[in-house]
Parts: structure tokens; C-alpha cells; sequence
């Protein structure tokens, strides 16, 4: 099936901290203007808060910015965590490499999976399992990836497992590198910026389905149909 990415009303992205960030490595601050400036063009509009006091359901899509190192997400965070996983709200999350063992520990727990307790291979392959984020391409590169193994809950997008997705309605990804999506991730490879504004359009709901030819057709026929009893009832 191909996608494509019609315009858009506006809709809203907030971008969560959990009680503790690493400071200049969250979505929110200047070395991901890049990144946002793609959520923007594709139609969403922005907002920031704090993941323990949000209200699932309050904006379209959210980014859980990563936690401290040697910090725990707290249980108020992983409940909200937890109902993320569990809606229709499309989420991009970030874990870091094996130096943040407790909050990627959480993370595996709560997803189901298990943490690799190693870092990731800067280079991954990825394959098209999942084209809303995948299509177009071939292998992507990381700094100091995470790895987080899907077993049976998790698709994994990057050989590696430093890309996965998870939940029943396909809506949580996980990124095991804060530094992918800032300028100088975007810009390391051709593939990064692709994938880029993949997660962007897949966060702003700007990738839809585009019917195959066959289902042009039937489309189309059945306009016809609907057409000519038109005219046969002006007859």
C-alpha cells in the first residue's frame, strides 16, 4: 500500500518531562529546531508539560522527552505511561544508551520487553515492516543507541532493536537515542532525515492510506453508478 500526506487541520503534539531531564537533550530545546520544524510543517502545533500531571487524551499525539540518568520514571509516570500504551494517542518516546539502566529497565518493564543492558551498533538496517515510519529507508545511524528487545510484544524497525514499536494499536515508539533526532542526527545521514519526517508525519497524522488501483476502480465504479441513476432520476 503507498501513503501520502495530505494537508490538514492543525492538531496538538506536547512534548512531556518527566521529573527529571537531561538538560538540552529534549525535543523542547535548540538543537531540535530541525525536528520540530518538521512537526510544524506537518500541521501540528506544539506544546510542552509535564508527564506526571498529564491527562491522556488531551493532545493528539505525544513525546515523552527521556529521563535523567540513573533516574527511575516515578509510579504516577509509568501509569500515565501505561495508559499511553494502552489508547489510540500516537507516542514517540525516548530511551539512551546502557549508562541509563533504570529508567530503560522501567521502559522494558512496562513494554514488555528486555533491556539489552548494552549499547546498540551505530549503524542499523531497517526493514519496511511498518512504512508509515519505515518507507524510504534502508539504514539509519545512531550516536550512543539504547537497545531494548521487542520479544513478543514489540516490532523491531532497526536490526538492533534501537527502533521498536509497540502497543495494540501500533501507537508507542521507542527511540534508544535522544541525540537521532536533533540537528546533527538528522543531518548524519540521508536516511536519518527521512525517517525524521516519517515520525513527524506519523506523530501529526499526516500519513493516510492510499487506496491500490484495484480500489481506484471500484471507487471510480461505483461513481459512475451513483452518476447515472442521478441522471435517471432527472429523466
Amino acid at each position: 500500500m503507498l501513503f501520502s500526506s495530505p494537508l490538514l487541520n492543525a492538531w496538538t503534539v506536547t512534548m512531556l518531562d518527566p521529573t527529571a531531564t537531561v538538560s538540552g537533550s529534549r525535543c523542547n530545546d535548540s538543537k531540535y529546531t530541525v525536528f520540530r520544524s518538521y512537526l510544524t510543517e506537518a500541521g501540528s502545533s506544539l506544546t510542552a508539560g509535564s508527564l506526571a500531571s498529564y491527562t491522556v487524551g488531551s493532545a493528539d499525539a505525544v513525546i515523552v522527552n527521556v529521563a535523567g540518568l540513573s533516574t527511575h520514571y516515578s509510579s504516577v509516570e509509568l501509569a500515565v505511561l501505561s495508559s499511553l500504551l494502552n489508547s489510540n494517542t500516537r507516542v514517540l518516546i525516548f530511551g539512551e544508551n546502557n549508562s541509563w539502566t533504570s529508567s530503560n529497565g522501567d521502559l522494558a518493564t512496562l513494554l514488555g520487553g528486555v533491556n539489552g543492558n548494552r549499547d546498540g551498533n551505530a549503524i542499523q538496517t531497517v526493514a519496511n515492516v511498518y512504512p508509515l515510519i519505515t518507507e524510504g529507508v534502508s539504514s539509519i545511524e545512531f550516536l550512543a543507541p539504547g537497545v531494548i528487545l521487542p520479544g513478543a510484544s514489540g516490532l523491531s524497525l532497526s536490526d538492533d532493536n534501537s527502533l521498536t514499536l509497540w502497543g495494540n494499536n501500533d501507537n508507542f515508539l521507542l527511540l534508544m537515542d535522544i541525540n537521532f533526532l536533533d540537528n546533527d542526527g538528522i543531518s548524519r545521514r540521508a536516511d536519518n532525515d527521512t525517517i525524521a519526517k516519517n515520525i513527524a508525519n506519523w506523530l501529526s497524522g499526516a500519513i493516510t492510506p492510499v487506496p491500490e488501483p484495484s480500489s481506484y476502480a471500484l471507487v471510480m465504479g461505483m461513481a459512475g453508478l451513483g452518476a447515472l441513476a442521478i441522471r435517471r432520476r432527472r429523466k
